[in-house]
C-alpha cells in the first residue's frame, strides 16, 4: 500500500513516470513465504520480471542471505531499503503520516473497549519528535560528526537504527499494550493523504522516495506512461443560406 502510494503522489508530482498498471506489489511474511511466491512466478518458464524488497534492518538483511542462492538461480534481483528504515520512513507527507498514527491508535483502542488517552496527540508528536531526533543524530553520525556517541556504542556495541515501522510497534504497545495493525496505517496514511488538498512534502523524504522508486522501475523495466494525443477536428462550415 504504501509504494503504490508512493508511486501515485510521485507520478502526480512529475518526479517519476511509470506505468502503474504494470506494475504488482505482494507482501511476505517470512523467507517460506517468500520462496513460495517466487517458485509460483518463475514456474513454467513465465516471462515475468521479478524483485525482492526488504526494509533495511537486520531481518531484511538477513532474509536476502537467505533467499540469495534461489534468487541468482531464478534470476530475480533483491533491493534493500537504506539501512536502517523502513518503508514507512518513506513517507513524503509528514503530517498525514502523524494523523494517521493517532488515528489507527485511536481506532484499534476503540475497537478493543480501552479508553482513549486525552493526551493521546500529544504523546504522538513528542514519540515522532524523538524518532526524528534520533534519526537526525545518527545520521549526522554517519557522514563524519563523531563528537557524540552513544554509551554502548562506545564499549564496542553497535547499536541498530530504530525503522519507523518499529518506532511504531513500540509506540502502540506503550500507548494500547498491544501491537496496533500496520496494515491499517498504511490503509489510513494512503486515504488521508488523497483527502488533502495541499499537503506539505518533506523534500528530503521525497528525493529519497524518488531514488527508490526510480531504483525499482528500472530493476523491472516498467514502461512510462503513454499519454494518448487527442485530435480535434473543427467542424467544416457548409455554404449556402440555411
Amino acid at each position: 500500500m504504501y509504494l503504490y502510494e508512493l508511486f501515485r503522489q510521485l507520478t502526480k508530482l512529475g518526479e517519476i513516470d511509470v506505468d502503474l498498471n504494470m506494475l504488482g506489489i505482494m507482501s511476505f511474511y517470512d523467507y517460506q513465504n517468500l520462496r513460495f511466491l517466487l517458485q509460483v512466478f518463475k514456474r513454467e518458464g513465465q516471462d515475468i520480471s521479478l524483485l525482492v524488497l526488504v526494509d533495511g534492518d537486520s531481518e531484511g538483511k538477513g532474509i536476502v542471505q537467505r533467499v540469495s542462492a534461489l534468487c541468482k538461480r531464478l534470476a530475480v534481483p533483491t533491493l534493500r531499503l537504506a539501512d536502517g528504515k523502513s518503508i514507512e520512513d518513506y513517507c513524503i507527507f509528514e503530517e498525514e503520516f502523524i494523523q494517521a498514527v493517532k488515528k489507527t491508535l485511536q481506532n484499534a483502542c476503540e475497537a478493543e473497549g480501552k479508553p482513549v488517552p486525552r493526551d493521546l496527540d500529544d504523546r504522538v508528536r513528542a514519540a515522532w519528535s524523538e524518532q526524528k531526533a534520533a534519526k537526525e543524530k545518527t545520521e549526522r553520525r554517519d557522514k563524519g560528526d563523531k563528537t557524540e556517541k552513544p554509551e554502548r556504542e562506545e564499549k564496542g556495541e553497535k547499536r541498530e537504527k530504530k525503522t519507523t515501522g518499529r518506532w511504531f510497534k513500540d509506540l502502540s504497545s506503550e500507548i494500547i499494550e498491544d501491537e496496533a495493525s500496520k496494515i491499517v496505517l498504511a490503509r489510513v496514511y494512503a486515504e488521508l493523504c488523497r483527502e488533502a488538498k495541499t499537503p506539505a512534502q518533506n523534500r528530503e523524504r521525497v528525493r529519497e522516495s524518488t531514488v527508490l522508486c526510480r531504483d525499482i522501475a528500472t530493476k523491472l523495466s516498467l514502461p512510462a506512461v503513454r499519454a494518448m494525443r487527442v485530435i480535434e477536428v473543427a467542424p467544416q462550415k457548409t455554404s449556402g443560406s440555411s
